[in-house]
């Protein structure tokens, strides 16, 4: 194709591999389809040829040579859709034939080239189908997500942008080399293919190219629903487009103050406790409340051991009383891990910080309104509780509980003490001898229980990396909302204090989410406090 004619050959190729020609055809464009852009001229001349040439090529498989290379993966790869209109109308006609298209340098193909150059000037007679291609072009064009007066701002807006006005010069008179493409059209070079003019709007398929001058205007549009970032993606691929567009999409969400509001964070990957190397070296610490009655529980990392104490009242000073009663039947541990509840608090509570310094142990308490972190003493609180809800009588359900064998084969009481306990159950006495559990075996077995546990939480829950929040960054408090500033990274995994006022937060990664356009609005507070 030229910028003003069409040329096609057909040949027949010959014992000995000699190539006869059979037919020439040559015609000159329309006024509409001289302002196809070149690669429409190009394809136009292929389904020319081929219509014209269809009594000898129906029912056969034939080959077709162009000299336009770009039209190759258009005709062999790319899906309909990922094509302008009038592009997919072309090749919805070539449907009807059986064929594999080739490059053949220009050089080669001068007979086409000489016919498109010098065309027959008669008048061409417009196939029906041809009209109901522009018919289909009009119709998209007119069924565009926008009012009539909305699409000639658009069309104004483009005739007064550079970028669009070189674009169009692009798309009518053909793309030049990578290297001489115009600064401003680097961006589009690789989507050229489906750059077209349609009613003297330029598109992108079937999406409107937005002008620079309207890009923020359409970006507020898009997310004026306030959807999520995949939402405004898919919507902005029904009719808009621009380069970087899905970039700018994902930072606007991201910095909406009312998305930042109403949005949580998605769950982070598992971070597995490791077992412990003895028993009673790990406890987990927590309250319990039965019939208005408040308990005690501590549960062993090791063993599952699980030792329960009812509580006269709610205070620090009842329940070190009652640790250090547990402590003297099994020990100091090395590690008290528990929740930031009033009593136990490291921050506001004097008490037990001077118990576990006095006493040689580490107390870690986890992050506010995250006790997921201590896992396994809030499964023995849903465990002891229902034991004790299930039974007559709540001592025989416990005593039942430490000796029934676990997942890895041996029973708390076993792995605490080196012994099963004697139970209402029938046992011969050779099994309540004292013997040392097969250390090796239990933590193999350990370690897949808890890979186990990690995998399925991981897939169950679709998790996924958070990033890390650096020392001065604006975060939005989910479960206070209130916005905040970290103050610094806690040495415990995902945590983090923030300041918002006077008041200190301790929270994990998953209550904070960046908000970096904000303009906080602290909780007011009267006392500078840790939470």
């Amino acid at each position: 194709a030229s910028s003003y004619g069409l040329g096609a050959t057909i040949c027949q190729k010959q014992a000995g591999g000699r190539r006869s020609v059979i037919a020439y055809a040559s015609r000159t464009l329309t006024p509409t389809e001289s302002r196809y852009a070149q690669i429409e001229k190009e394809a136009l001349a292929v389904v020319w040829g081929c219509e014209k040439f269809r009594d000898y090529l129906t029912g056969m498989h034939f080959k077709i040579e162009t000299d336009h290379k770009p039209l190759i993966p258009i005709f062999s790869k790319k899906n309909l859709d990922d094509l302008s209109p009038r592009l997919q109308r072309i090749k919805l006609r070539m449907m009807k034939f059986s064929y594999t298209i080739v490059h053949i340098p220009g050089k080669e193909l001068f007979a086409a080239d000489a016919l498109s150059r010098n065309p027959q000037k008669v008048p061409y007679k417009r196939e029906e189908l041809e009209a109901e291609i522009d018919a289909f072009i009009r119709m998209i064009t007119s069924s565009l997500p926008s009012s009539s007066r909305r699409l000639d701002e658009l069309r104004v807006a483009q005739l007064k942008d550079e970028t669009c006005q070189k674009l169009t010069d692009y798309v009518l008179k053909g793309w030049p080399s990578k290297k001489e493409v115009n600064t401003l059209c680097a961006p589009y070079w690789q989507n050229r293919y489906e750059i077209s003019v349609q009613d003297g709007l330029l598109m992108r398929g079937c999406r409107i190219i937005i002008p620079k001058s309207h890009q923020a205007e359409v970006l507020n549009q898009i997310h004026e629903g306030h959807l999520g970032i995949t939402k405004c993606r898919a919507r902005a691929r029904c009719s808009v487009y621009w380069p970087g567009i899905s970039k700018v999409i994902e930072e606007k969400i991201k910095s909406c103050t009312a998305c930042i509001q109403e949005s949580s964070n998605r769950h982070q990957p598992l971070i597995p406790t490791s077992f412990p190397e003895r028993p009673w070296e790990v406890l987990g610490l927590d309250l319990l409340k039965y019939k208005n009655s408040w308990y005690l529980l501590i549960s062993d990392y090791y063993s599952r051991y699980p030792e329960i104490a009812r509580l006269d009242r709610l205070t620090s000073a009842e329940i070190i009383n009652h640790c250090k009663s547990i402590f003297s039947r099994h020990g100091i541990p090395d590690v008290v891990r528990s929740d930031n509840g009033p009593q136990c608090d490291p921050v506001k509570t004097i008490e037990f910080k001077d118990f576990a310094k006095s006493y040689g142990f580490t107390h870690i308490s986890s992050s506010p309104k995250f006790s997921q972190s201590n896992g396994l003493i809030e499964a023995a609180v849903k465990t002891v509780k229902a034991r004790i809800k299930k039974s007559r009588d709540p001592y025989l359900a416990l005593m039942a509980y430490r000796a029934t064998p676990l997942e890895n084969g041996f029973s708390p009481s076993e792995l605490l003490m080196g012994r099963r306990i004697n139970t209402t159950l029938p046992v011969a006495t050779t099994q309540l001898q004292p013997y040392s559990v097969n250390k090796k075996v239990l933590e193999a077995k350990e370690e897949r229980r808890i890979e186990g546990q990690k995998t399925n939480y991981d897939k169950h829950h679709g998790v996924r990396n958070l990033d890390v929040l650096d020392p001065g960054q604006n975060v939005w408090i989910t479960d206070r909302r209130v916005t905040g500033k970290v103050l610094q990274k806690t040495p415990y995994p995902r945590s983090y204090l923030v300041q918002s006022g006077r008041r200190v937060y301790r929270r994990n990664r998953k209550h904070l989410i960046p908000s970096p356009d904000f303009h906080p609005e602290p909780e007011p507070e009267d006392d500078s406090d840790v939470t």
